[in-house]
């Protein structure tokens, strides 16, 4: 039996997406082969085919799914239904077409789908087997899983198209490591070489360091095991290229017990692929496609459209409030800012040559003494935005500015306090102490503030706002709610 340490950090369930650059390099058969290794070392494995080329892992087991994910997806069946057993330790889920669908699902069909997930928890692993080629669909599940396995082999086209595989997926947000596997390799010494010349080129070009997950050596019992459709670790137990998935997988279970890494469970990893494949899906509305549906000013808008932008900058803000590297959270920033410049498309005015893109608007400079300059003279609307720097205070920034309004940042911590003078509108999102929200509040003067506060607290936590103009929002909170308040509060509405 598998002893797993007690660490509470470590997920329980490792996300894994085995990948290529290009097909042909016998990458499913490495993704079932990997299963059955990592099952005979104690693990519980989920496959999920997510490869829509014809070498599925169901035609390599010989076995024929009744149901798919696309039948949890859209017929509500549930998820244990769609998990077959194909082995000892060893589970699959036939993604079908149901995966690139994932963009299609209405906010009420993804929490549903989300509780389903839940029942993958129970896995030690759970492989993510990829089409090959580099697709929005595949940088989506990659960029969203855990680990990321890039199978290569000595072919040089096959060299290429990897580098450029990871090329693609460092230019959409991959940071961490990927890890690299050389497949059908004359011999280990080469397989190194092989791995060094990508390790050398992604360091160089994309500052990017990869990872050396092991080499399968070149076997004929390979290809035998996929005529008879049955693993080769069942079939040739023995063979080299046997005992080379087994010793990969040695070496993947114990760097997951070594290093924390990200933390991605599989409900973490199917929301991040639903986000990345809504975010592509909608880049796909052109200016002109936009321009032609609402080029009448009586047009009716499209309130389905409206609504499921509304719903995803609704989803984004409620994932800030989770723990999030760096990067992680510029991704989520870019997301919301294209999600704003198409709704911003979506409600503009008739007679508008295109739609404006919401752009990143910085703090304007302080005064010695800490206060912020006079507001611009341009715009509709001033905002006096009073935010610490976060990723917060950029997204409240894309917000205000989506309701026509000029927006200046400040630091609460300002010496002699924030200067509402000349703004019709001040926001503030500081979970401060009562006292230092009662001090900023009292500086507005008048001017209408909203205030954005953490999850409810004890009222004798709760700043004294009598006589204030003052809307108060608790999190978590819709977009649509935060908009209206702005608007209200402004005299936009």
């Amino acid at each position: 039996m598998k002893i797993v340490p007690l660490n509470p950090d470590i997920p329980p369930t490792r996300v894994v997406s085995v990948a290529s650059g290009k097909g042909g390099v016998g990458k499913t058969s490495v993704t079932v082969n990997l299963a059955y290794a990592l099952a005979e070392l104690g693990n519980k494995v989920c496959i999920l085919d997510a490869d829509l080329g014809l070498s599925n892992v169901d035609i390599l087991l010989g076995v024929q799914p009744r149901w798919t994910l696309e039948d949890v997806l859209f017929d509500g069946l549930p998820m244990s239904q769609a998990i077959l057993p194909v082995g000892r330790g060893v589970d699959l889920i036939s993604g079908s077409s149901g995966v690139p669908r994932l963009a299609e699902l209405t906010l009420p069909e993804r929490r549903r789908l989300m509780d389903q997930f839940k029942a993958l928890d129970t896995y030690d692993y759970l492989l993510v087997d990829n089409s090959p080629g580099i697709t929005q669909q595949i940088l989506s599940i990659c960029l969203s899983s855990k680990d990321i396995i890039v199978v290569v082999t000595p072919d040089a086209t096959s060299i290429t198209d990897a580098y450029a595989l990871i090329k693609v997926m460092s230019q959409n947000g991959l940071w961490w490591s990927p890890q690299i596997l050389i497949n059908r390799a004359n011999n280990p010494r080469h397989a190194r070489l092989i791995f060094e010349k990508i390790r050398a080129t992604a360091g160089k070009h994309l500052g990017l360091n990869c990872n050396y997950l092991g080499s399968i050596m070149e076997d004929r019992a390979m290809s035998a095991a996929g005529a008879a459709q049955r693993p080769l670790m069942l079939l040739s137990p023995g063979s080299p290229a046997a005992q080379d998935i087994a010793a990969v997988a040695k070496a993947l279970d114990d760097a997951g017990l070594e290093r924390k890494g990200r933390e991605v469970t599989p409900l973490r990893f199917l929301d991040g692929s639903i986000m990345r494949l809504k975010q592509q899906d909608r880049s796909r509305i052109t200016v002109t496609t936009t321009a032609k549906r609402f080029s009448q000013r009586n047009a009716t808008l499209e309130a389905s459209t409206l609504l499921d932008g509304l719903d995803h900058l609704s989803l984004c803000l409620d994932r800030l409030d989770l723990p999030h590297t760096e990067s992680e959270q510029q991704q989520l920033l870019i997301s919301m800012r294209r999600e704003l410049g198409n709704l911003h498309a979506l409600l503009a005015p008739a007679g508008t040559a295109q739609p404006v893109k919401p752009v990143r608007r910085t703090s304007q400079p302080r005064k010695q003494d800490g206060n912020i300059p006079a507001p611009r003279a341009a715009g509709n609307g001033k905002a006096l935005l009073i935010c610490p720097p976060s990723p917060m205070r950029d997204v409240l920034t894309e917000v205000l500015t989506a309701s026509g309004l000029d927006t200046v940042s400040a630091h609460p911590r300002a010496s002699n306090g924030p200067d509402f003078t000349g703004y019709s509108l001040g926001l503030i999102c500081w979970d401060a102490p009562r006292q230092e929200l009662e001090r900023i509040v009292s500086c507005a003067e008048g001017t209408p503030v909203v205030l954005l506060r953490g999850y409810r607290r004890t009222p004798e936590h709760e700043p004294d706002l009598a006589n204030q103009a003052v809307t108060v929002l608790h999190k978590p909170f819709k977009v649509t709610d935060l908009t209206g308040a702005i608007r209200k509060a402004a005299g936009l509405s």
